[in-house]
């Protein structure tokens, strides 16, 4: 497939729902070979099938990366699969109600896991594919934090601070990572419907993001003064710009995608 990034190997980690499939449709859109990592082989290979049904390219891995083997487990068969990593996306986040507890009764189990899926895997991931990266002198690495990185969310004190610690990590990988050609960059979502239609390229566009108007809970409502939620194509638009020849002279920095609701 002809694209910005045609013959291009992505991978996404939890690539196959919500922001992560809406990244991995529009990576695949452009032209890469998707890798879509998931936690177990089923999730990735129904991911896959989504994306085959609509003509994109994709692979599916199903690994743990809560764990130092599941990631070394994705990115060896990343590298079996495409032979290659041009393109790191780690999206794949502990989020939503498990994330969620009271910081005073936060069980020790919950954060470990939390730090382990949301930081560590995003080092590891980014580590191992700096490797391959570095031997051609060139890749793009996406983290993806959240606005939580920069304002505290009731009761997701873990959640916000291993959002807060990819920023670190991205500009930390972005200094170190330079002189090998590699450009590592991050993305903060705010509120994003993942239950919306996920909004493709202009030729496969299936709906207008401007008229997704599900209403968010009052704080969301309150400060996002484009008056409407994201959606996931919103996050994946981004990432493809970011990934792609257009943004070669963008690292280290973080990309607000919150409809202005960190602007006050």
């Amino acid at each position: 497939m002809s694209g910005a990034l045609a013959g291009s190997v992505a991978v996404v980690t939890g690539g196959g729902t919500g922001i992560g499939l809406a990244i991995s449709r529009r990576l695949a859109t452009a032209g890469a070979l998707v890798v879509v990592g998931q936690r177990t082989d089923a999730a990735a290979a129904e991911a896959v099938r989504m994306l085959a049904d609509e003509g994109l390219d994709a692979v599916g891995v199903g690994a743990d990366l809560a764990t130092a083997a599941g990631c070394r487990q994705l990115m060896a068969e990343s590298l079996r699969l495409g032979g290659r990593v041009d393109i790191l996306v780690n999206n794949a986040a502990v989020t939503g109600q498990p994330a969620v507890g009271p910081f005073l009764d936060f069980a020790d189990e919950r954060l470990d896991t939390i730090v382990d899926v949301n930081l560590k895997a995003a080092f590891r991931c980014g580590r191992a594919a700096a490797n391959d990266m570095a031997t051609r002198g060139r890749g793009v690495i996406v983290n993806i934090s959240s606005v939580g990185a920069y304002a505290a969310q009731q009761h997701a004190t873990a959640y916000v601070a291993t959002k807060a610690a990819l920023v670190g990590l991205t500009k930390g990988m972005a200094f170190e990572l330079a002189s090998a050609g590699i450009r590592v960059v991050c993305v903060a979502p705010g509120d994003i419907d993942v239950s919306s239609p996920v909004r493709l390229p202009s030729s496969r566009r299936t709906d207008d993001p401007q008229a997704q108007t599900t209403t968010p809970d009052a704080g969301w409502s309150r400060r996002t003064p484009l008056g409407r939620r994201g959606v996931p194509g919103d996050v994946a638009a981004v990432v493809a710009f970011l990934c792609s020849d257009d943004a070669s002279f963008i690292t280290g920095e973080t990309i607000v995608v919150d409809g202005g609701w960190l602007s006050y």
